[in-house]
């Protein structure tokens, strides 16, 4: 079985925005179709964002997230939040390009309340609570985009395989002060609702290696996302739940596809790090202790869907490449029992 399925890398991360941008191309024009005569939208401004989905450049979050409400809104027969939503999408202009992996913490300063208000309806789910999400302000802020930019730093510089995948895909990255809810807490969170935002919680203590994987693992989740946009991964109901790797809650196969290709991407980019001959020992010895962890990870979450998923062909695929190059990798050295994360 090839590897190269599975593996990141800039070319790849255009193949798989081409993807999803083919499907929502398709998607959206039958949205404009069938709002036409229903509600008002400028129709030369609705093609020319359809044409935008023709080039492997990112959109705003965002417009993802208006598009999903635009769909909630037709579905539930909704006039006047159908015309709320397309409003918000003509407010596009297909002419630019969002920066890529741009640091926007959640606050009234990045977020206005609107905003803040469409970003949690995108996020919040049966994963997520609402009261996990509280403003990130001052000189916490600040503390918080000092360490993402360490973290972003390394990738660039040490892991630019992954990392040139990421500022591919990701536009944005929100930190969020997090609380603990039902004495649940979050790492980070993505959302097929509003693709390329990325979600961390900065109040959780990590250092500048553990803050980049978790970076990884989250970038991750949205190349999944668009690998596949139309088949997805498992027909395995919500309703049949089963141990997970990175959960303490028994998850449908669907969460645990995720979670396990999501864990050899970390390992992948923990590799990245090690590899690097400029990373300082402390550091290699962290990245090496990470990737130790997502290994046996990875092989948990993988033995449960060799058992129980019932993989759709691109599925199988993808979780096949994955397994095929965790088990041609040579094991790694044991960790420095020194070396903190």
């Amino acid at each position: 079985m090839s590897t190269s399925l599975f593996l990141p890398g800039k070319d790849a991360a255009i193949e798989h925005l081409d993807a999803l941008h083919a499907r929502f191309r398709e998607s959206l024009a039958h949205l404009f179709e069938r709002c036409s005569g229903h509600v008002a939208f400028d129709n030369a401004r609705a093609d020319a964002l359809v044409a935008r989905l023709a080039q492997p450049l990112r959109l705003p979050p965002a417009v993802y997230g208006h598009y999903f409400d635009a769909v909630d809104a037709v579905s539930a027969q909704d006039l006047t939040a159908l015309q709320r939503a397309i409003d918000a999408l003509m407010t596009y202009d297909p002419a630019t390009t969002p920066p890529a992996l741009e640091l926007r913490p959640l606050n009234r300063e990045t977020f206005s309340a609107e905003e803040e208000a469409a970003l949690r309806r995108q996020f919040v789910s049966d994963s997520l609570h609402d009261k996990q999400l509280s403003h990130l302000m001052g000189e916490d802020c600040d503390a918080a985009l000092a360490k993402l930019r360490a973290s972003l730093d390394l990738l660039r510089v040490h892991a630019p395989v992954t990392y040139g995948e990421m500022e591919t895909l990701v536009s944005e990255i929100v930190p969020v002060h997090g609380k603990v809810h039902d004495d649940l807490e979050f790492d980070g969170a993505s959302s097929l609702r509003r693709w390329g935002t990325v979600l961390i919680n900065m109040t959780r203590t990590r250092g500048p290696i553990a803050l980049a994987e978790t970076l990884v693992h989250e970038a991750a989740h949205g190349t999944l996302f668009a690998m596949s946009p139309v088949e997805f991964y498992v027909f395995n109901p919500e309703n049949e739940r089963y141990s997970s790797p990175l959960r303490l809650d028994p998850r449908p196969l669907d969460g645990i596809y995720h979670a396990t290709f999501v864990l050899a991407r970390m390992h992948v980019a923990m590799r990245e790090l090690i590899s690097s001959p400029s990373l300082d020992e402390n550091a290699r010895a962290q990245a090496t202790a990470l990737a130790r962890h997502s290994r046996a990870n990875f092989q948990e979450g993988y033995d449960v869907l060799a058992v129980h998923a019932d993989y759709t062909p691109t599925g199988r695929a993808i979780m096949e490449a994955a397994h095929a190059y965790m088990q041609a990798l040579e094991p790694l050295p044991a960790p420095d029992p020194a070396a903190t994360v």
